[in-house]
Formats: structure tokens, C-alpha cells, sequence
């Protein structure tokens, strides 16, 4: 019995022991699937996101080769242009056209926007934080002369960029003859905490980049912008493959730039009520995708919501753990009965080698009891006849066929026969 539940013993640790692996190998397996499943999820709403962002810079370019063969394009030939564009780019917030005025144009350019437009209209900048005002006189403008859609940006009509915050950006442009995107910056018009990016393409006498800086400087036109809000950019997109499980931050990595978290966008509908950080971000399971647009060095961080974390919870591991504990118990109820039938095999066996035993030595001493005996009557025939012999008269038994049974030495003198016979 001991042995028995040494073995029992063993199967039933055995057996545990491989449904707790199973139980952590198919909690690995369900784990790897979900992640491999985020993953998957992360790289296509990058790579929707990169693919817009290369639209948007076609769009821009689209439109600067257009306004440099056209150099006096008007203000409805712009908007008739720049409308398609953005209903098939909704990532762009707003397109923008920048010429370059000279001093003694401004109040020309200024009548002539304000008779265009029908309400009146100057050159402005920030002179204070939030109040734009007329701009101050000065050797050249760089005016947002058109923009569209109007609607949600009149305060950028007029902004002149010649005193604004992307002035090393455009000169940047002008310089390499190159489309390039600014640092995030909030926009003119923005109502809301979005940060923006502005897409600056120069635009140069006769559509064409000149070969030299000094031509490039001389023989600038003005600028075509892109207006990207990017949150709104992210959103749209993306809008046909919306992360659910996964929230998205966007980060800057360009050296030198201030705002390294551009915008946090979270899975599902509505805005972000608690923004986290970057390092909460890159707390445990993150995908993180770079995205080089122009000369910035952006990159998306995509994190698992609860639900996207739960998705990979799944029943299997207990699954695998309760059907593990079944076979175990299954394969310990079936070794038991075996060796039970085992034992009284075994029982029984013996109990018939014993019986088996007990009659060879019954039989053993009835025969030694019946030599003895056969012995016995031998010696004692051996007696008779040895008496008998000695009688010296003549002694003999027949049958009733007459044939001698027995007879003396002196009956087998007489008839003249051997001793033996």
C-alpha cells in the first residue's frame, strides 16, 4: 500500500506540475497574440498617418507649382483650386498663399484685399500675447494674403509672418528652395490647446528653384502653407482605421524643439480627459513608430487601453489548468484502480501458489507413507517365505487354476526345480 501511494503520489505532482505550465504557456501564447494584434493595429494607423502626411506635402506642392507658372492667380481662382484639396485632404486644416510685398505695395495690396473680401483688412502682428495689431512698417511683408476656407481662420488673414513665429522657418525654405514643416507651434487662429504644424514651400519666380542662395532670395514669389492642427490631422487620417485598444501619443524629436509632446490622442471617441505623460506612455507594453515628414523627426507612441489589455485575458490559461487538474485526476483514479486489481492479482496468486503447496506436501507424504508401507509388506513376505523355507516339509499354495502360488524349498526339491522357480 505504501508503494501505491508513492505512485499515486508521483502522477498526481506530476500531473499538477504540467497543468501550471500549461496554465503559464497559453497565458504566454494568449499575451504574444494580443500583443502581436496591438502591434499590427499600431503599424497600420502609422503607416495611415504616414501616408497622409506625404499627401499633404503633395498637396502643397501641387498647389506652389500652380501658383508659380500663374503668378497673379486671384482669390477666387485660389479658393476654386484649394477646395477640392482639402475635401480630399481633411488633415489640412487650411491652405494659404504668402507673397512676398514689397513697402511701397502694402497699401495697395491692403485696398485691394479689403475691396475683395468686403470688409477692411491691414497687415497685422503681435505686438502682445492674444492681440494682433497693424504691422509695423518695414522693407518687406510676408502677408497670409488667401487662405481657405476662410471660415475659422479670418484671425490668420493678414497675419504678416515677416514678424511672426515661424520667421526662421520660412527663411529656411526660401534658402533651400524646400518644402519644410515648422516646429509645433499654436496657431494665429486656434481657439483650442492644439498644437499645429505649418507646411512651407517656397514658391520662386517661374514655378522653378533656383540654383543659387542668392538667386533663391531674389527671385522669391512668396510661400504656399499647409495648416495642420494635430490633432485634428492625426484624427482624420486615421479615421478609417481609429485605434480601439490603443491610446496615441505624437512626439517631436527634432533637436532643438521645444514642445516634445505635440498631442495625446485617446483610443475611442471623445477628448483626452487626463493627458499622460511620455513616461507613462513607454510604461510597460508600447509600439513606438517614427514618422519623418519633411524635416521633422516625429514619431507615434501607441500604449494598450484596459479593454485593450483585457482582450488579452483570456479563459484559455484556466481553461488549460482545470482540463490539466481533470487528467490528472483522471490518470491518479485510473493508477489506483490498477494497482488495486494488481494487488489481488497478486493476492490471489498467492493464495493458489499456498493451496498448490500445501497438497504437493499432502501427496509427498502419502507417498513416502505408502512406500513405507510397500516396504513393510515386502520384508514381511520376505519373513513368511524365509520360514516357510525352512520347514522341512513340503509346503505350497495353488489357485484354483492350479498354479502354484507359493511353495517351500523342500516341494521344490521334490519336484526337482531350481531355487528360483
Amino acid at each position: 500500500m505504501e508503494r501505491d501511494s508513492i505512485w499515486i503520489t508521483a502522477v498526481v505532482l506530476l500531473g499538477v506540475a504540467l497543468s501550471v505550465g500549461a496554465f503559464f504557456l497559453v497565458r504566454q501564447w494568449d499575451r504574444e497574440r494580443a500583443e502581436l494584434t496591438l502591434s499590427l493595429e499600431a503599424q497600420a494607423t502609422a503607416s495611415l498617418a504616414r501616408a497622409e502626411a506625404e499627401m499633404c506635402n503633395e498637396v502643397v506642392f501641387a498647389l506652389g507649382e500652380l501658383i508659380g507658372q500663374r503668378e497673379n492667380l486671384s482669390r477666387a481662382a485660389f479658393s476654386e483650386i484649394a477646395q477640392p484639396l482639402l475635401r480630399r485632404h481633411p488633415g489640412l486644416r487650411a491652405l494659404e498663399w504668402v507673397p512676398v510685398v514689397a513697402q511701397g505695395e502694402r497699401l495697395r495690396v491692403e485696398a485691394a484685399a479689403a475691396l475683395e473680401l468686403e470688409r477692411p483688412f491691414e497687415f497685422t502682428q503681435l505686438k502682445l500675447p492674444g492681440a494682433l495689431q497693424r504691422a509695423d512698417e518695414s522693407s518687406h511683408y510676408w502677408p497670409i494674403l488667401y487662405v481657405e476656407p476662410l471660415a475659422g481662420n479670418e484671425a490668420a488673414l493678414g497675419y504678416d509672418l515677416a514678424h511672426g513665429r515661424t520667421l526662421e522657418t520660412l527663411q529656411q525654405a526660401r534658402d533651400l528652395g524646400a518644402l519644410v514643416w515648422s516646429h509645433p507651434i499654436r496657431l494665429i487662429q486656434e481657439t483650442d490647446h492644439q498644437l499645429g504644424y505649418i507646411l512651407i514651400l517656397p514658391v520662386y519666380r517661374g514655378g522653378r528653384s533656383p540654383e543659387t542662395l542668392a538667386q533663391r532670395q531674389a527671385e522669391l514669389i512668396g510661400f504656399v502653407q499647409g495648416v495642420l492642427r494635430t490633432g485634428d490631422f492625426l484624427q482624420t487620417s486615421v479615421r478609417e482605421a481609429l485605434p480601439r485598444m490603443l491610446d496615441m501619443m505624437a512626439l517631436d524629436l527634432t533637436p532643438g524643439n521645444p514642445d516634445r509632446v505635440v498631442h495625446f490622442l485617446p483610443a475611442g471617441p471623445g477628448p483626452a480627459t487626463v493627458v499622460p505623460t511620455e513616461a507613462e506612455m513607454r510604461a510597460g507594453w508600447h509600439a513606438v513608430h517614427p514618422l519623418t515628414v519633411g524635416n521633422r523627426q516625429l514619431a507615434l507612441i501607441f500604449r494598450p487601453t484596459p479593454a485593450g489589455l483585457a482582450a488579452g485575458h483570456s479563459v484559455n490559461p484556466f481553461g488549460a489548468l482545470l482540463s490539466g487538474l481533470l487528467l490528472t485526476g483522471g490518470a491518479a483514479m485510473y493508477l489506483r484502480t490498477l494497482l488495486r486489481r494488481t494487488a489481488r492479482v497478486e493476492f490471489e496468486v498467492a493464495s493458489r501458489t499456498a493451496e498448490l503447496t500445501a497438497a504437493n506436501q499432502h501427496l509427498s507424504a502419502e507417498m513416502a507413507a505408502r512406500l513405507a508401507a510397500d516396504r513393510e509388506v515386502a520384508q514381511q513376505i520376505q519373513l513368511l517365505r524365509t520360514v516357510v523355507d525352512a520347514i522341512p516339509d513340503s509346503i505350497y499354495i495353488k489357485d484354483l487354476a492350479g498354479r502354484f502360488l507359493l511353495h517351500n524349498a523342500a516341494n521344490r526339491r521334490l519336484l526337482g526345480l531350481a531355487p528360483d522357480d
